[in-house]
């Protein structure tokens, strides 16, 4: 069973699709409050460390993960569902939309998070406790 909001289901490949939504949902909190965490308290390096991971799991998964869920949708899901009504084939279009916004935002990030954390990894003198991925 998976749920995502006001919907539920147990039906795959559906209840597969809202499990990666919530995954991204998820991914997307961790990093907004670790960096969030990290701003509240500027003298503690191993929150901003923190925040970096958290920064580059979610990069690493909207570069491989986003873009299989969305091919998923686009290719498959969306094509089966519209022409069924009018309401669905607004809500396919305002999906598509919003897959749209995500990849213009992937690209940005992908180009300016390297280059933020890059300073960092490439340094021979790590901080305690700081793992490359």
């Amino acid at each position: 069973m998976a749920t995502f909001g006001n919907l539920e289901t147990d039906v795959e490949p559906l209840a597969g699709l809202m499990r990666e939504h919530i995954e991204v949902h998820g991914l997307v909190t961790a990093a907004r409050e670790a960096v969030d965490l990290a701003i509240e308290r500027p003298g503690q390096t191993e929150l901003a460390l923190a925040a970096m991971e958290n920064l580059r799991d979610l990069v690493a998964y909207l570069e491989v993960d986003l873009v299989i869920h969305i091919a998923k949708e686009e290719d498959v899901l969306f094509p089966a569902l519209r022409g069924f009504a009018a309401e669905i084939d607004k809500v396919v279009a305002e999906m598509v939309e919003q897959h749209d916004e995500v990849a213009c935002g992937r690209r940005s990030s992908s180009v300016r998070l390297p280059m933020w954390t890059g300073r960092m990894t490439k340094s021979k003198s790590k901080p305690p406790g700081f793992r490359r991925r």
